[in-house]
């Protein structure tokens, strides 16, 4: 079969002309145009490197300035500082610890608590008395021939030589 020209242009790899770059990349022609990033950009992407005795994460305790501290808190602050105050009928958290009282100590369960209680126990029906009895039904069982060709072992042609595999396959 003949291929086009065409196709054959078609399935070669474009490669991008380097020397053609300089086209696609617009300079303007005042200099004073080129964009320039700030001193923190430059700063900001700049890899940080990890010094002896520091970590990559910030202390869960921050310093305060001493500026701040000095500083007395807004009312806004304040206000919000405080707690709520408690609605009347509020009862606090009681312990999961539970004591156990006397009247309780005398209890015993009842019949059908103690039935309900106990586990259940599933006897297993297919289970044989015997697991190397064999059934007289398979005593007396004969082998298709299907099943005997099914059973007969492939055999590994894999480490023969080819001329005895072939006269092996043959026969």
């Amino acid at each position: 079969m003949m291929v086009s020209d065409r196709l054959e242009q078609l399935a070669k790899p474009r490669y991008q002309n380097l020397s053609s770059y300089d086209e696609f990349y617009l300079l303007p022609k005042d200099p004073t145009l080129v964009p320039v990033a700030s001193d923190r950009i430059d700063r900001l992407s700049k890899p940080r490197f990890k010094k002896d005795n520091e970590s990559y994460f910030r202390s869960i305790v921050w310093p305060i300035p001493d500026e701040t501290a000095a500083r007395p808190a807004s009312d806004h602050t304040l206000r919000l500082a405080k707690p709520k105050a408690l609605y009347e009928g509020y009862q606090f958290p009681r312990s999961c610890i539970w004591e156990i009282r006397d009247l309780n100590s005398n209890y015993s369960a009842s019949d059908r608590t103690e039935v309900l209680s106990r586990p259940v126990t599933r006897s297993e029906k297919n289970i044989k008395r015997d697991p190397f009895g064999v059934s007289k039904g398979a005593l007396t069982a004969k082998l298709s021939e299907r099943l005997r060709e099914i059973s007969d072992p492939v055999p590994d042609y894999s480490g023969l030589t080819e001329r005895y595999a072939k006269i092996h396959k043959q026969n």
